[in-house]
């Protein structure tokens, strides 16, 4: 019992030593009571960076962390925009450095590409994650505050990535010449980092079944190809095989619905053939697809 008192009394005076000698009060307080006057996207960042803040300092009694995002989140309220933090400011664990390096470069480039204006909330609370991603990973211990924060982070750059989306340019259509055989294309769209099939594409892949089969003068004469993509986002053979498993899984579709496995090509191309042209390690939903092709 009386060693136990004395490991408390040590770990209380040193909880009360690190208050003393790091005073984030006047920074915590200011943030707390702040009226922001900036941008839609400053104004979000001042709130994402009170939560983080007020976290380390309420619940973790983490005063240098707390101070640190309370000062982003003043400069924010100033109406002044905030850069994500520099990775060289920690000390990171080399098997993570490359992957957080990664999201960084795609924050930025949604921030200069104009995602401030284009998706204010969302890449506040994108940049504000990534943020509280790096300081979990730093400390490397608390596993599920890393994972809440890189996938909140995830989540919120997805929904940047859709606000950021140009429009799918309508192709023009030419009235056919003549020909031997119809042919149609049809294309599907994926989550980052998935093969996932999503509810709102079995639409497309129930048109090209129904293209497949309808013209009785060219039944079972008709050929499928699957072209699967990826965007730049991460190594060239790791997003090769992310486009194969993605053709796959289409593939897999079309054969369940009781085409012959011989009458289905599937290529995969990885991030070689963009449908936009992006520069390295840029996210684009467009570039996460495949492509039926019917002829």
């Amino acid at each position: 019992m009386a060693y136990r008192k004395i490991i408390t009394a040590v770990v209380a005076s040193s909880l009360a030593a690190a208050c003393s000698t790091w005073d984030v009060e006047p920074n915590m307080t200011a943030l707390r009571g702040a009226q922001p006057t900036g941008s839609q996207h400053q104004n979000a960042l001042v709130d994402e960076y009170r939560q983080i803040a007020a976290f380390e300092y309420d619940k973790m009694q983490d005063w240098r962390d707390a101070d640190r995002w309370a000062e982003k989140g003043l400069t924010a309220a100033q109406g002044n925009d905030v850069k994500p933090t520099t990775l060289k400011e920690w000390d990171l664990p080399a098997e993570h450095q490359t992957e957080l390096s990664i999201a960084r470069t795609q924050l930025v480039s949604a921030l200069d590409g104009g995602a401030r204006t284009k998706a204010p909330m969302a890449v506040a609370e994108a940049q504000a994650k990534f943020d509280c991603w790096v300081e979990q990973q730093e400390e490397n211990w608390q596993t599920a505050h890393i994972a809440a924060c890189r996938n909140q982070f995830m989540a919120a750059m997805d929904r940047v990535d859709t606000a950021m989306m140009e429009p799918k340019p309508t192709a023009k259509v030419e009235a056919p010449v003549s020909a031997p055989a119809p042919t149609s294309l049809f294309e599907l769209y994926f989550p980052f980092d998935s093969a996932v099939i999503g509810e709102e594409d079995q639409t497309a892949i129930g048109d090209a079944i129904t293209t497949y089969r309808s013209d009785a003068k060219f039944a079972g004469k008709e050929k499928i190809l699957i072209s699967g993509h990826a965007d730049r986002v991460g190594p060239q053979d790791y997003n090769l095989e992310l486009s194969k498993k993605r053709a796959e899984a289409v593939r897999q579709q079309l054969m369940i619905a009781g085409i012959p496995e011989k009458d289905i090509t599937v290529l995969a191309f990885g991030e070689v053939d963009p449908a936009i042209k992006t520069d390295d390690e840029v996210k684009n939903a467009w570039n996460r697809r495949v492509e039926i092709l019917v002829e």
